[in-house]
């Protein structure tokens, strides 16, 4: 250990250094009583010299614990390079001796733990490996929490029981902190007062009615969890202390290998989100209840929003979080998880929703880096997540055969697209077009005529011969000309509210072929 080291585990003013040499440097392997039968002094030793005749002088390299200023020699002041110490304030030698005996036995324990825990983090046996070897390490309970306040390590469930708290146990059954939990936390401002901290914060945790150290883990600078160590059976000792730092790091450097960590950057409510997604609901007495307590209000409508790539090559964990840091400063108020290598949004608003200033800023970013999004219908349940999600994947799937030329695909206008796509497994879909539009189209073909093009006007101009017209460029009169010219050809009146209706079908299945 560095004497650097050794002085910040030593009370305050336990020693006075007469001789510096060279002391920040210094290693100290252990310390030991010397009497007049010592033999060669061994370097990197610190001696405490308890008899009143001194030694003769040591080699560089040895330290020496007097029992006071006058008992140093002066032959060994007016030397160089040996460190010589002497108690201060009220402490006696004996104290110090004993003090940095009790260091380096700590210091030792550290070590020792500090080995078995990077053994445990390179085994690639998970987080719950590395918790249950710093559960053996240290004895006490240990608890890992993500931003959403799940549990996503407990050591060694069975030992819960020595905390002897029934609201703990049964937390650790739900494997999430319960509402209540979160309240307190919210209430005393524990995760403030904890992020604020330089060091694992200790506080009095009225749950288990005993001490309870908290720490947070960071990577590259941004929260993603916290670990928590309980008393249980046995108080906190100065190697608890040392170790949580040390545990929390290790951690840290585990999460790093998790690629839902490492996408997320700890973002509240993804695990939560990411949960939902995965199974459609969660173990929660009221899940809306639940949100409010973390600060997330769901709104009237709810839309799940998928942005992911167009080129396969592009997917990579540094660019998705680019994606996701962007978007969500646009769209604020939203949830946000990088979920199999795509960026989810679930956006909750009242009213008119996304605006269209927001909208317009999104579709520009998207388009500008080769990104497309789909968007699903509005629904009002968040159980109901997960058929959301898989519409705005068809949407985005999908949304390049519409006549879309925005980058924001919406379900609501690719269903029928959806439809077809399910329906071509089984027939070739050009076989439900309308015979008299096909007969129509092989007119054109034969005569390079544009009746089709009209008559797709015509339907989507709500049958007004004016707007159609207008969109077309033409006189209003060539325009009634070709509409009859359309009935003759087709043999149809085109006012019959069943026939149009296939023919708008028939429109959209010949855009899905691409056949227009």
């Amino acid at each position: 250990m560095k004497f650097s080291k050794l002085l910040s585990l030593l009370e305050d003013s336990t020693i006075q250094i007469l001789q510096y040499g060279a002391a920040d440097e210094a290693v100290i392997h252990g310390c030991q009583l010397w009497t007049r039968e010592q033999g060669e002094f061994v370097p990197g030793f610190l001696y405490y010299i308890a008899e009143e005749s001194s030694p003769m002088p040591p080699p560089l390299g040895v330290m020496l614990l007097y029992k006071n200023e006058e008992a140093v020699p002066q032959e060994l002041l007016d030397g160089n390079g040996i460190l010589i110490l002497v108690p201060s304030g009220d402490n006696t030698a004996e104290q110090v001796f004993n003090q940095i005996q009790e260091a380096l036995s700590l210091n030792s324990q550290f070590n020792q733990g500090t080995q078995l825990l990077m053994d445990a983090l390179f085994s690639d046996f998970g987080l719950q490996h590395i918790v249950d070897t710093a559960f053996d390490i240290a004895g006490h309970p240990i608890f890992v929490v993500d931003t959403s306040y799940r549990f996503l390590a407990i050591s060694y469930k069975g030992e819960i029981d020595h905390l002897k708290s029934p609201a703990l146990i049964e937390e650790s059954k739900m494997g999430h902190i319960s509402d209540e939990g979160i309240a307190f936390i919210n209430k005393v401002r524990l995760d403030e007062t904890v992020r604020k901290s330089m060091r694992p914060y200790q506080f009095y945790n009225p749950a288990i009615e005993g001490n309870t150290l908290i720490d947070t883990i960071k990577i590259h600078g941004i929260e993603v969890a916290r670990v928590m160590m309980y008393e249980g059976s046995k108080p906190f000792t100065r190697l608890d202390l040392v170790l949580m730092s040390r545990l929390t790091e290790i951690i840290s450097l585990e999460l790093r290998k998790t690629s839902f960590f490492k996408q997320n950057r700890g973002m509240m409510y993804s695990y939560l989100l990411a949960e939902l997604l995965e199974h459609g609901e969660v173990n929660y007495k009221s899940l809306n209840d639940r949100l409010q307590l973390m600060g997330f209000e769901l709104r009237d409508e709810l839309k799940v929003m998928v942005v992911e790539s167009t080129d396969s090559q592009l997917k990579n964990e540094a660019r998705l979080e680019i994606i996701a840091n962007y978007i969500r400063e646009i769209l604020t108020g939203s949830m946000y998880v990088v979920y199999q290598d795509r960026v989810v949004i679930l956006i909750s608003r009242s009213g008119a929703g996304i605006t269209a200033t927001e909208y317009a800023r999104v579709n520009s970013y998207l388009k500008e880096n080769e990104l497309v999004a789909g968007m699903s219908v509005a629904f009002q349940n968040i159980q109901d997540i997960r058929r959301h999600y898989r519409q705005a994947l068809k949407a985005a799937e999908l949304g390049g055969k519409t006549y879309s030329k925005s980058s924001i695909y919406r379900y609501d206008d690719i269903s029928l697209v959806h439809m077809f796509s399910i329906c071509e497994k089984e027939e070739d879909i050009i076989n439900f077009c309308s015979p008299k539009l096909l007969a129509l189209l092989k007119y054109d073909k034969e005569r390079g005529t544009e009746m089709v093009k009209t008559l797709h006007q015509y339907l989507l101009r709500g049958l007004s011969s004016r707007k159609t017209a207008d969109n077309l460029h033409i006189h209003k009169n060539t325009l009634l000309y070709r509409i009859e010219k359309i009935r003759e050809i087709m043999d149809s009146s085109l006012d019959d509210g069943d026939e149009l209706m296939q023919l708008y079908l028939s429109f959209r299945i010949l855009n899905y072929l691409k056949a227009l």
